[in-house]
């Protein structure tokens, strides 16, 4: 079975095809999530994830991992 190719990240158009997503911690599966293509290419894009403050964070902030913070 062939999987289908996964849009580039760029393209956040929402499209109707199934991707499966392997969420792998250590070596183990821990989750397999069942997703979209734009939500397929933020996954497979190997994010950093931190935990925020929903009130002091908005999407488009810029994060500096040296110093731990968001700017505007």
């Amino acid at each position: 079975m062939s999987l289908p190719e996964v849009p580039p990240l760029n393209n956040m158009s929402t499209d109707n095809l199934n991707y499966s997503i392997a969420l792998i911690i250590d070596g183990t599966v821990y989750q397999v999530l069942n997703t979209d293509g734009a939500s397929a290419a933020q996954f497979l894009a190997q994010p950093t994830f931190v935990q925020v403050d929903k009130n002091l964070v908005a999407i488009g902030d810029t994060y500096n991992a040296v110093t731990g913070e968001f700017t505007k």
